[in-house]
């Protein structure tokens, strides 16, 4: 089966498409966006456009050559991850209502195919403007003195030290599975990235295929030799007739694999809802391919062979010019403060009183209004530290969406609970991407004593909300803090968010 290299924007009537617009970008020139009115006659937005839209913002700002080269790149990553979670759930939805033989169209007028149609155009675009603008940043840190490179560019020294490194710290964590009559072809786990291997075939057999995954995740992706940075898997690439002794390889290629995560299951039909969940956590796994990434190069018989065992269209295949997978390439191991945004140090607000009388009687006195990130997260967790010792306090009530995994917070539910406390945590297990580590937090404050609710049937609680009631002269006083962001130290630190 063929696979287009490219795919143009329609040509149709734009007006009542979507038609792209072109704008000025700082340092990006002439770039390409498009709208997200699907159908002009309908007063709706298209759901999936408008997010479409709302990322080229984000990509925008990776374009934006004012801000110093190692946010753009994160602003990529942040682009590149988003659009991951966009085709494991959004992709997959709309997917899910064709197979369903949905032929009714939304609000917006628009049949699920259609849909789908626009959103493979503007990917595949949006794709390729990702990777154009990573590897035009990456070329502005070399500039600047940040060294990335192919292992074809390295020197012998370099070379011999690379292959001594991957001998020691790479090989022995790879696993290549040849796919031949009495080895299936292996399952491809979400978001991971392989090598694609063809092995020459004995006595003019046809040609063998390998998979080899790249282990990001168990090793970093970034391998720094020499005070040059490397990819992982161009470092396999180059090495990968170690792992194949005896055989000729052809042919190696990266290739890349996202999966419907999009689980459903019927709540009011579930005995244990922590078990229905945990139970579809395993399913995700095992969704069907919904987007294949390959790079451009790769022989289309290696293209037609993984689309066909794959079960895609042509339309889900993106043919690129690499890097694949640029959500990794967030955490690179640069440390250059004068290419990054100057360090931002929140205020701390001293709530504790003029003589360090407590956090309690600050709030007596009335309320108090921060403002994150510009205002630290240290009091929220300063405030439910203090309830958890506090002899006074009888009861701590929380409701729990995204955590994140400081320490601090669970510690003082535990601490709380511990000391004899009533402890209620409300935690939602639906929040999609966490549900594996709220349910580890359940688990925790449910052996240290407290109170465990897994959300309300039929609902997500997406709500902020913490109650402490304290026994004080005259009776029973409780204390709220409403937030608007999660209960999370590291993202109050990065987004705009009010606590009361």
């Amino acid at each position: 089966m063929t696979v287009p290299a490219e795919k143009s924007l329609p040509a149709r009537s734009v007006s009542s498409r979507g038609r792209p617009r072109r704008k000025e970008e700082p340092g990006g020139g002439d770039v390409r966006t498009h709208s997200a009115v699907a159908n002009s006659e309908s007063p709706f937005l298209n759901r999936e456009l408008s997010w479409l839209a709302f990322n080229e913002r984000v990509l925008a700002e990776a374009r934006d050559e004012r801000n110093p080269p190692l946010e753009r790149l994160k602003y990529a990553a942040i682009c590149g991850s988003n659009l991951d979670e966009f085709f494991m759930v959004r992709v997959a939805g709309v997917h899910r209502q064709i197979a369903a033989g949905v032929n009714t169209p939304g609000p917006d007028g628009l049949l699920p195919r259609e849909t789908l149609a626009l959103v493979r155009e503007r990917t595949q675009s949006m794709l390729r403007e990702i990777e154009r603008v990573t590897r035009k940043t990456l070329r502005d840190l070399n500039a600047a003195g940040v060294r990335f490179a192919r292992v074809s560019d390295l020197g012998k020294r370099a070379r011999a030290q690379l292959r001594e490194h991957y001998l020691a710290e790479i090989q022995p964590v790879l696993t290549p599975l040849v796919v031949d009559p009495s080895h299936p072809f292996p399952y491809l786990s979400n978001l991971s990235l392989n090598l694609a291997v063809l092995l020459e075939g004995g006595d003019g057999e046809d040609p063998e295929f390998a998979r080899v995954k790249v282990p990001v995740g168990v090793l970093p992706r970034a391998v720094c030799i020499a005070d040059t940075i490397l990819l992982l898997e161009d470092v396999i690439a180059a090495h990968i007739g170690e792992l194949f002794k005896g055989r000729t390889v052809l042919a190696a290629h990266v290739f890349r694999v996202t999966r419907n995560t999009d689980y459903e299951f019927e709540e009011e039909e579930a005995e244990d809802l922590l078990a229905t969940i945990e139970d579809g956590l395993r399913r995700r796994r095992f969704g069907s391919a919904v987007r294949l990434e390959v790079m451009r190069d790769t022989p289309t018989g290696i293209t037609a062979f993984l689309q066909e065992r794959l079960r895609l269209a042509p339309e889900d295949i993106f043919l690129l010019d690499g890097p694949l997978g640029s959500a990794d390439l967030m955490g690179l191991p640069v440390k250059r403060p004068d290419l990054s945004f100057p360090e931002f140090a929140p205020a701390v607000p001293d709530l504790d009183g003029d003589e360090d009388s407590g956090i309690f009687d600050t709030l007596r006195d009335g309320d108090v209004l921060l403002h994150h990130p510009y205002d630290g997260f240290t009091n929220i967790l300063d405030f439910l530290e203090e309830a958890s010792r506090d002899p006074r306090v009888l009861a701590i009530k929380q409701t729990l969406y995204r955590t994140g995994d400081d320490p601090r917070l669970l510690a003082a539910l535990r601490t709380a609970a511990e000391n004899g406390k009533q402890v209620v945590a409300l935690i939602e297990l639906k929040a999609r991407f966490d549900e594996q580590r709220n349910i580890s937090w359940a688990r925790k404050l449910e052996r240290a004593g407290a109170h465990v609710v897994y959300g309300v049937a039929g609902l997500k609680t997406h709500a902020k909300v913490t109650m402490i009631v304290r026994r004080e002269e005259g009776g029973l006083r409780r204390y709220v803090h409403i937030g608007t962001g999660n209960y999370n130290a590291k993202t109050a630190r990065l987004y705009t968010d009010l606590s009361l």
